[in-house]
């Protein structure tokens, strides 16, 4: 599935992970879980404009 995920336009993708009945894709999952785990926090940051 995940193979399949990587070669679908974006738009086709949230339409194939809606019809199996989950939010995301097996990776973001992996990664949003594991930095939970780890109690890591993701920061923006930006130079002057």
């Amino acid at each position: 599935v995940e193979s399949e995920l990587t070669e679908l336009p974006s738009e086709e993708r949230h339409e194939y992970l809606k019809s199996l009945g989950v939010n995301e894709s097996g990776l973001g999952n992996l990664i949003r879980e594991t930095y939970s785990l780890l109690g890591l926090r993701t920061y923006f940051t930006s130079g002057e404009k």
